[in-house]
Formats: structure tokens, C-alpha cells, sequence
């Protein structure tokens, strides 16, 4: 016997949901004349074909929501958590109803249970997006996304790296500076230890985090004194391996830069343990704003705010089909790979040491690292500013999934330029002149793509003049 679609498995279990029954009913409906017409040449009928893939995306959106409120409304309280089970997750995640209204992909079973990428970001789908806004308006705790990990997990593996990374350091400069005479033992020590010991406080000072910046007068000093200690010591290093490799024949360039590889390696690592800290403290204050504003709201107030933040969404998914010219549709027709976890944390690890200053926008200070969400449907990557994401549909036009990124990443960048840094003198440009603002932010988004993707790698492509503005506004990798 064959396993029910994902369609038949939700209208078997929410028969009695008023809401989630119509909706199901409506799609099981079209779903004889979506697979007849579905390779149709006749003219008129692939336009009734077109006509009724659009009722069918519409159904969707009003299915994903009444799994919502079924999933609210199951018990006489709201439940502690928003949970969805396997047939949930891939009508909503992936756009998969049945093998009819879609063409079977054999992939996204694969893709349900797969584990988040641990780094600085935060990976995630619909269902997450769902859970996490449900228990900020519920008031119910959040443990982050499914098969993410958790802050306290990652905060252990950057550390545990950290220290492993400072020990090599330690162990290969030691042993360099030994062969040399302008430098003595301990003096190699006290400047290892002051790296070692004030990393993190220099790295927050840099960041300009809360507790710098709400430091008392006294602490303040002694924050600054102990981060000036880092950056002499610090100079002292760069400069002691820089004569070094004069000094000593064995001591090439490019060892030099594997030991100087290490150093930037302590102070990547220290970046992201600092961005987690401060993810957890501004969590927390989420929580405690959103229990001030829904104070004293009934259930059906805080669904209609839930419904109006997913309507929200929606519209930036098909922001991300339009920028592509693609199908704005949810549904799956695509029997390739869709992007996952795994391949968005490589590639967003891939990009960001790309663009250093990307996690140093006012912004990131304010809102925190852009969460990712991986969503249904097709198009190029955009950024949510409202909430402080990156939207990565799970399939991609013609330049693939790293375009996709790029566009999102380039986006988020145009859109934290509150300064008009960027924006004005990127217009001044030739080619960029007559264009009006949207044509200007997508221009943007095209050569930041082709900047990262292309000039970082050492390939020039760009025009001479966009490819000097980009040098001087977007800093190299340390």
C-alpha cells in the first residue's frame, strides 16, 4: 500500500478543522485537472492551466495558515510549543501536496530532518519562522529552530576552537621567535599571554557591544587600557614575524603567512563568540518587549498578529520570484536539489569572510546577524528588513544558488546603508546615472554578485570604474 501525499495525510487528520478542511478540499479538487493539463500544448488549455496553478498557489497560502490555527486551536490552550509533523513541513517547507498538483521530487524527504550548519547564523524555514514569532506573541518559550543548534552549543564549539587555534599560535611563534635575537623568551610570553587575555575584550570594543557602551566611567578604562594591551601586543607580533622572515632563510613567506593565517583565524573565531553573546542578550530583550506590547491579549488578537507577519512574509517570497521573473507560486515543480542547510552554511561562511565589514553595519550592532530562511518557490535571495532576515528560495534562476545569496547578502548591505554611503556614490558611476532607485538597488545586487563570486577570486570583470568603486568601499579579507 502506497504512503499517503502529504495533502491526503493533513486532510485525514484536521477532518474536524472547518478551516483546514476546505482549504485541502479545494486542492484535492484540482488535482485531476492540474496533472491532466499539467503538459498540455493546446494553447487554451495551458491557459487554463495557468489559471488554476494560480487558485492552487492561493489554496496554499490558505492551507499553510489554517495548519496554524488548527495547531493553536487543538487544545483548549494554546500549546507551549508550534510544532508540525513530517506531511506539515513538507506542504509548508517545500511546497509538496501530492504527486498531481506537483512533480515528484525525491529529495525533499531528505531534506526534512536535516541538521543546521553550527556557526554565527541562524538557519531556518517557514515552520521556524512560525514557531519562533508564535512563542514571542504566546509568550512561550523558544528553543531555536528544529535541528539548529543552540546558542550554549555554539558558544562551546567557538571557544573549544579558540583555544585550539591560540595553542598552535602559541606553539609555532614560540618556536620562531627563538631563533632570533632582537627578542628574548619571556618577553615572546608576556606578548602571547596579552593576546590571549584580552582577545575578547579588544574584539568587543571593536564591535562597540552593550556592555562597552553602558560600561560605568571606571570600568570603561579599564576596558579600553586592557584593549590598548592587545593591539601593542599585536603590533609587536606582526612586526617580530615581519623580521623574522629576514632573519631566518627557512622562515619563507609563505610560512609567514600561515602563521599570520592563525592570528586572523583567533580573531574570526573571537567575532563569532562575541556575535553569540549578544544574540542571546538581544533574545532576551525581544522577549521581554513583546511581553510588554501583547500584555492583556486574547488568542484571537495575538493569530491575527502571527497571520499579518506571515502575510508579510509571503509578500518578500514573491518579491524574490519577481526580482528573477519567475513563477511566484509556492508549489514545487522542480525535481532538482533544493538548497539545504548544509549547502547554506557553507556558502554563507564561504561569503562572509568575502566582505568584513558586512557584520560591522549599525544595523547588526541594533537587530543582530540577519537570521536565514530557507523558503519555498523559486527566485533570488532578499532581505526581510522588518525582521532581519535573509528570504533564500529553494531553487534558483539562471546563475545558481550562490547568485541567490549574493542577491539576499547584496540587499541586506544596500538596505543597511542608512548613511547613503554607498548608495549615492555607487549612482554617480556611469553606467548608473539615469536609473531610478529600484533599478539602482538591483544593479547593486548584480555587481556585488559578480564581485564576490568573480574580483574577490581575483577574476576582473566588472567595468574598470564599478570595480575601483568596489575597492574602495568594500574592504579586503583580513
Amino acid at each position: 500500500m502506497n504512503n499517503p501525499s502529504p495533502l491526503e495525510a493533513i486532510r485525514a487528520k484536521w477532518k474536524d478543522h472547518p478551516a483546514v478542511r476546505a482549504a485541502a478540499g479545494e486542492l484535492t479538487n484540482m488535482e485531476d485537472d492540474l496533472a491532466r493539463l499539467r503538459e498540455a500544448e493546446d494553447p487554451e488549455e495551458r491557459k487554463a492551466y495557468r489559471l488554476l496553478w494560480q487558485r492552487a498557489a492561493h489554496q496554499y497560502w490558505e492551507l499553510a495558515w489554517s495548519l496554524v490555527e488548527a495547531r493553536i486551536d487543538a487544545e483548549k490552550l494554546p500549546p507551549e510549543a508550534l510544532t508540525f509533523d513530517d506531511a506539515e513541513k513538507l506542504a509548508i517547507n517545500f511546497g509538496v501536496l501530492s504527486s498531481k498538483i506537483n512533480v515528484p521530487n525525491p529529495h525533499f524527504a531528505d531534506e526534512l530532518d536535516q541538521p543546521a550548519c553550527l556557526d554565527i547564523y541562524q538557519y531556518g524555514r517557514l515552520t521556524d519562522f512560525l514557531a519562533e514569532n508564535y512563542a514571542l506573541l504566546f509568550g512561550k518559550p523558544y528553543e531555536g529552530p528544529q535541528g539548529g543548534t543552540t546558542r550554549e552549543e555554539k558558544l562551546a564549539r567557538f571557544a573549544s576552537d579558540l583555544g585550539a587555534t591560540e595553542q598552535r599560535r602559541r606553539l609555532v611563534v614560540s618556536m620562531v621567535l627563538s631563533r632570533c635575537g632582537f627578542i628574548t623568551p619571556p618577553e615572546v610570553e608576556e606578548m602571547l599571554s596579552h593576546l590571549e587575555a584580552h582577545l575578547r575584550i579588544h574584539t568587543e570594543v571593536q564591535m562597540r557591544t552593550r556592555r562597552v557602551r553602558e560600561a560605568d566611567p571606571s570600568d570603561r578604562e579599564k576596558i579600553h587600557e586592557n584593549s590598548k594591551r592587545y593591539e601593542l601586543a599585536e603590533h609587536e607580533l606582526l612586526i617580530s614575524l615581519e623580521r623574522a622572515a629576514k632573519e631566518i632563510e627557512t622562515f619563507s613567506d609563505p610560512e609567514l603567512q600561515k602563521v599570520l593565517g592563525l592570528h586572523d583565524r583567533t580573531r574570526f573565531l573571537a567575532n563569532l563568540e562575541v556575535h553569540v553573546r549578544n544574540e542571546a542578550e538581544r533574545w532576551k530583550t525581544r522577549v521581554e518587549m513583546a511581553a510588554r506590547k501583547h500584555k492583556g491579549k486574547g488568542v484571537p488578537a495575538l493569530k491575527g498578529e502571527l497571520r499579518e507577519a506571515f502575510n508579510h512574509k509571503k509578500e518578500f517570497m514573491t518579491l524574490a520570484a519577481r526580482s528573477a521573473r519567475m513563477d511566484t507560486s509556492p508549489l514545487n515543480v522542480d525535481t532538482g536539489k533544493p538548497v539545504g542547510f548544509k549547502q547554506a552554511g557553507e556558502i554563507m561562511m564561504d561569503l562572509t569572510p568575502l566582505d568584513p565589514d558586512m557584520l560591522r553595519a549599525p544595523r547588526v550592532r541594533m537587530y543582530g546577524i540577519p537570521k536565514v530562511i530557507l523558503t519555498p518557490g523559486r527566485g533570488l535571495g532578499v532581505y526581510d528588513w522588518t525582521d532581519n532576515s535573509l528570504l533564500i528560495p529553494q531553487f534558483s534562476p539562471y546563475g545558481g544558488v550562490l547568485k541567490s545569496f549574493c542577491f539576499a547578502l547584496g540587499a541586506f548591505r544596500w538596505d543597511n546603508d542608512e548613511d547613503r554611503v554607498l548608495k549615492d556614490s555607487y549612482g554617480l558611476i556611469k553606467e548608473n546615472r539615469d536609473k531610478g532607485i529600484r533599478a539602482l538597488q538591483e544593479s547593486f545586487c548584480q555587481d556585488y554578485f559578480i564581485w564576490m563570486s568573480k574580483e574577490r577570486r581575483g577574476y576582473r570583470v566588472l567595468p574598470k570604474e564599478t570595480s575601483k568603486w568596489f575597492r574602495v568601499h568594500f574592504k579586503k579579507p583580513a
